[in-house]
């Protein structure tokens, strides 16, 4: 019986767009790992334990000091592991392969998994890597790493939740709708500025 062996493939294969082209699972993956603190968030509130995950190199072996929320949930810190990155934000081949996962979720990018690195991660496990577009539109990802997961149903529920509470914060903030904004984020003694914070835009600003 497949389901005594948590290996049940309801619902698969599952096919998935990443940057670098379609990945296909043929069975729910038992063994994720999670090379970014919020692939670790998303997983998290689907309900699937990551085997191995990292949050940023910044925030060093205090992952909770960049996602406080996740404080007294069911994750376990315990997968928490910097070794996961080589160097910066480009995640360790050999770290990865010791975890033995069936299915990897990172970034695609040049300065994390470019195509030659993601050509060799594909070699270990099947390798989410959204589109970059989608990063914005965390929605987009959360559906897709439940595709993968088995967990469709529970990213509908967390989903309908979170445009209630748009749609809430909306009518609150009335008085802002249409309003412009510009988001400035201090780093390192520098101001940087930027207007493409998607979360802003959905509860009814505009970017300057």
């Amino acid at each position: 019986d497949e389901s005594d062996t948590g290996t049940s493939t309801d619902g698969y294969p599952v096919v998935v767009p990443t940057v670098y082209g379609d990945i296909t699972l043929e069975a729910r993956p038992q063994r994720v790992v999670a090379l970014g603190g919020s692939y670790t968030d998303q997983l998290i509130a689907l309900g699937v334990q990551p085997v191995g995950f990292v949050g940023s190199p910044r925030a060093g072996e205090d992952f909770l000091s960049g996602y406080p929320w996740l404080e007294g949930t069911e994750l376990d810190l315990d997968a928490h592991d910097l070794s996961l990155l080589a160097e910066g934000y480009a995640p360790s081949l050999e770290a990865v392969a010791a975890l033995e996962p069936d299915l990897i979720i990172g970034d695609g990018a040049e300065w994390a998994i470019d195509e030659a690195l993601y050509e060799q991660f594909s070699l270990i496990a099947p390798t989410y890597t959204p589109h970059h577009e989608d990063e914005a539109d965390w929605g987009t990802m959360l559906e897709d790493i439940a595709a993968l997961t088995g967990t469709s149903d529970a990213a509908a529920q967390l989903l309908a939740d979170f445009d209630a509470q748009l749609e809430d914060a909306r009518t609150r903030l009335a008085g802002m709708q249409g309003a412009s904004y510009v988001y400035g984020d201090v780093r390192d003694q520098e101001i940087r500025l930027a207007a493409d914070i998607h979360l802003l835009e959905q509860i009814g600003l505009s970017p300057d």
